[in-house]
């Protein structure tokens, strides 16, 4: 069984803790309420959504669209970024 299937058979709360303990944070926003905050594992991209109004973590998703990425970055500057 790979990664991906053991993630998917893991309850909300044991993806939680697999991705805040292994994963890579990339970046938040806010969506309808929800703070979403992106994390990358492995080669896969997932989505939690937190709610504030519950403080529970409310689903957790496998990004697979890069439209949904796009999201998260429309609004970064990278005018000022100089490459050395």
């Amino acid at each position: 069984m790979d990664f991906l299937q053991k993630f998917n058979r893991a309850s909300k709360y044991e993806q939680g803790n697999i991705l805040f303990a292994n994963g890579e944070f990339i970046a938040s926003k806010n969506y309808q309420g929800y703070k979403l905050n992106l994390f990358r594992l492995d080669h896969y991209v997932f989505e939690v959504w937190y709610s504030p109004v519950n403080k529970s973590i409310e689903k957790i998703v496998r990004i697979t669209d890069y439209d949904i990425l796009y999201t998260y970055f429309k609004n970064v500057d990278i005018s000022g970024v100089i490459l050395k």
